[in-house]
């Protein structure tokens, strides 16, 4: 009977088909088989428990389950009676609860480009949490952040959950956004100094997916400089004036070399039509050795080159001829010595 369906027969026309309840999968057409939920299901502080046909989340005699999130356990006792539990309620009620997450704050990203997320992300944050997170680039540098995913609590004045970001390095200086809510569209924000500082709270209730941001330092367009080159592509440019001569000192971490990528190189005046010399021309050199290692002049693209020998290098931007100028962009950034 059923036509050999384990659960369900559908009727078509001319003929049929099985299908299965939910928490199973349809199996070899007939048969239906449990599915373990629990191998794609995250309960965040708790266990999960596969069930035939479906699952939960449990928590320890600590925890509770969160009212709105029935993955999430939270620091609580459950209103159920359990006289087992009355002296562990007793020392609970006693406790001052600091929630510390191992992610929560500890991204503080100085001059590296990175990514920074709310504790759990994507799953729902935890509830009465609070991190920081400084961003710090160097002298000559700008923070930006961009919000690529941000959903957290929405009230008015976001006096529950937000985030808020300040233009410095502390809390006393100005800030530039208190966010809650959704945000559907990537928003940018940078700052005017070397720092930028995130402040992210919760409250005990109510707690959604949360955000993810991405971290850049931009550079401000400076005649030279020392910069530590990261695994994610940075861009430089520069406008010369009259009679300038601009150096740029890149490092790379320990194992891996330099990829330099310009974008544009031009040279205009006098030195545009000279043999090339020293005088109208961009060099690169070993920091260390103090050897040239590539030099190019007037208006040709120098190629994309991987410095594989050398992880620290100079980059000398001359214009030292009479009404000659250069417009230089290039992007650097680090490679594993393995790629290379």
């Amino acid at each position: 009977g059923n036509g050999g369906c384990d659960q369900n027969c559908v009727n078509l026309p001319g003929s049929y088909t099985c299908s299965c309840w939910t928490g199973y999968q349809l199996i070899n057409r007939t048969h239906c088989q449990d599915i373990n939920e629990c191998e794609q299901v995250q309960c965040i502080e708790g266990e999960c428990v596969n069930e035939i046909g479906s699952y939960h989340c449990a928590c320890d005699q600590y925890h509770m389950l969160h009212p709105r999130n029935r993955h999430f356990c939270i620091l609580g006792v459950s209103s159920i009676a359990d006289e087992n539990l009355t002296e562990e309620r007793n020392w609970f009620k006693s406790l001052t609860w600091s929630y510390n997450d191992p992610i929560c704050g500890d991204q503080d990203l100085n001059g590296e480009p990175g990514m920074i997320v709310s504790p759990h992300y994507p799953a729902y944050y935890p509830a009465d949490t609070e991190c920081t997170w400084l961003l710090s680039g160097s002298y000559d540098e700008r923070v930006q952040l961009t919000l690529l995913s941000f959903d957290l609590e929405r009230v008015r004045y976001c006096s529950f959950d937000s985030l808020r970001i300040y233009d410095g390095s502390s809390e006393s200086d100005r800030y530039l956004a208190n966010l809650c809510g959704r945000i559907k569209n990537s928003f940018r924000l940078q700052s005017s100094g070397t720092h930028l500082l995130l402040k992210f709270k919760s409250d005990m209730i109510n707690t959604r997916p949360g955000f993810r941001a991405a971290v850049d330092f931009t550079w401000v367009d400076k005649c030279g400089g020392k910069y530590a080159t990261g695994r994610q592509s940075r861009s430089m440019s520069w406008k010369s004036v009259d009679g300038v001569q601009c150096m740029w000192s890149l490092s790379a971490p320990e194992g891996s070399r330099i990829l330099l990528n310009f974008i544009k190189f031009k040279m205009f005046g006098s030195g545009w039509s000279s043999p090339c010399s020293v005088d109208d021309a961009l060099e690169i050199y070993d920091t260390t050795e103090r050897s040239l290692i590539a030099r190019y002049c007037r208006g040709f693209l120098p190629p994309k080159i991987y410095i594989a020998k050398h992880s620290k290098i100079t980059i000398v931007a001359r214009a030292l001829s009479d009404s000659t100028s250069v417009d230089l962009l290039f992007l650097h950034s680090a490679t594993s010595l393995k790629y290379v």
